[in-house]
């Protein structure tokens, strides 16, 4: 696959379910993508968002995803795919990521003083 996107994120809302003509169905949420960094000493925050959807052809993906609620964290691995708009003489282009798989991340076991993951460069092994 050429074209992959993965990226983590909270849920801004719950799975909307969509079903096709067709019997198809499509699970699509947003997720919020946040990063911090520090520009000449203070600390910046930034969220991205990013548009998911699971198609049911992809049918154990597509029954996690309609287990998700908003707040989880995942991380969505998939095909970005851009889709262009013009309104009122402007241009805009939205970008989803097509999932291919997607996993939910229980941040919880790294409370009450258990080990966080390794940082890049300290890999235990």
């Amino acid at each position: 696959m050429a074209n992959l996107q993965q990226t983590t994120g909270n849920l801004g809302a719950d799975p909307e379910i969509i079903t096709f003509n067709n019997g198809g169905k499509v699970a699509r949420f947003s997720i919020a993508e946040n990063r911090r960094f520090t520009v000449d000493g203070q600390v910046k925050e930034s969220t991205t968002w990013h548009t998911v959807n699971v198609y049911s052809s992809k049918a154990r993906v597509f029954e996690a995803a309609t287990k998700l609620k908003k707040g989880d964290s995942i991380l969505v691995t998939g095909r970005y795919d851009s889709n262009s708009v013009e309104k009122d003489e402007a241009k805009t282009t939205y970008w989803t990521i097509n999932a291919n798989m997607l996993f939910k991340i229980d941040w919880s076991i790294y409370q009450n003083g258990a080990e966080a993951p390794a940082e890049d460069g300290d890999i235990p092994f």
